[in-house]
């Protein structure tokens, strides 16, 4: 478990390789230079094998090119549809496997200059997610109780990256400050589907103590919905905003809460939610009601302090409440407060 004072910060190096739609070497970033060849002729030989193998894939992609034309022309087929979508994952396929081994390809991925325009990055990109990032994110999400105090476990399809004002959340879980976090972090979702798909994204906090009730309550601080993504649209933005972004603002005398950011695919299209309420939000119930599918997650940690009490005055003008726990009831004292004697004579 990561300590209190355990913030991660990202150098603008090392945040650049996170952005999802890099453009290619430019004069501000560095050029590939192969290695040099008549030097290891195991190496060489590997080369002749990746060109002949690149050679042959996209001999086979244009064939599959001029199919897809064919079948796009054939409009009264039945089955056009189908073939199309066979044809469209063949040609992706074939283009991928002749890049894949491409030493400037690897290289430039290596290096964080990753086009999600080019099928062969947004194949490296969601491998590299499956293979590694995924079960950390995992890890974290149920150690942490994310799932089930939130949702129910779900697979996550790919990354979810929160940025505020420089500082990352490049590990889920880890701790930010209050100040840090006024302000509306910048969200990507790092998917791989090159359609346009509608999507909620919400922040959730379900560490607010419930007084009236003697447990905690789920909060809402952030709700979005109808927002458009795709592979080459990852960060979030326009939609309908249901609920303005809430600064985290974690209560005195609490435990650390987990504030949780939740993308959620709308399968049916747009929807169409009315006002709801931030206080006592049942995350479970507004995906069930609104039959939304969960498919990315990330949340960091934060705890009480004096940022926070500027937060309640100057941008929630609400009194900030303070919570403790209540005072240890001695065995002798009788229910008017008097103190009892502590031996009786009988």
């Amino acid at each position: 478990m990561l300590s209190r004072n355990a913030i991660h910060r990202v150098s603008s190096a090392a945040r650049s390789t996170l952005k999802l739609n890099r453009t290619l070497a430019t004069e501000a970033t560095p050029s590939f230079a192969a290695p040099k060849t008549n030097v290891n002729p195991a190496y060489d030989e590997a080369l002749k094998l990746i060109a002949q193998d690149k050679e042959y894939r996209y001999s086979m992609l244009k064939k599959v090119e001029k199919e897809l034309a064919k079948v796009k022309k054939a409009n009264n087929s039945p089955t056009q549809k189908q073939q199309l979508t066979r044809l469209q994952q063949l040609a992706i396929d074939l283009q991928v496997k002749a890049e894949l081994n491409d030493p400037e390809v690897q290289w430039r991925f290596r290096n964080g200059m990753r086009d999600m325009n080019r099928p062969v990055h947004r194949y490296m990109v969601e491998r590299e997610f499956q293979k590694d990032r995924k079960s950390k994110l995992l890890e974290r999400v149920l150690q942490m109780r994310v799932c089930p105090d939130i949702l129910e476990q779900f697979d996550p399809t790919a990354q979810v990256i929160v940025e505020y004002d420089g500082n990352s959340v490049q590990e889920a879980g880890i701790f930010l400050q209050p100040g840090e976090t006024v302000k509306p972090p910048t969200v990507s979702f790092v998917n791989f589907h090159e359609e346009t798909k509608l999507y909620t994204v919400m922040m959730i906090d379900p560490d607010v103590p419930d007084q009236e009730r003697q447990t905690y309550q789920q909060q809402c601080l952030w709700l979005n919905t109808n927002v458009p993504l795709s592979t080459t649209q990852p960060v979030v933005s326009g939609g309908d905003t249901i609920l303005p972004y809430v600064p985290p603002h974690p209560q005195k005398g609490t435990k650390y809460h987990r504030y949780t950011i939740l993308i959620l695919e709308q399968p049916s299209g747009k929807i169409e939610v009315p006002s709801v309420e931030d206080k006592r939000f049942d995350t479970r119930s507004f995906i069930q009601q609104y039959q939304l599918s969960p498919r990315g997650v990330s949340f960091f940690r934060e705890v009480w302090n004096e940022d926070v009490s500027r937060i309640y005055a100057d941008i929630l003008k609400e009194r900030e409440p303070v919570f403790g726990k209540p005072p240890k009831a001695s065995k002798y004292l009788e229910d008017v407060g008097r103190k009892s004697k502590k031996y009786l004579l009988l």
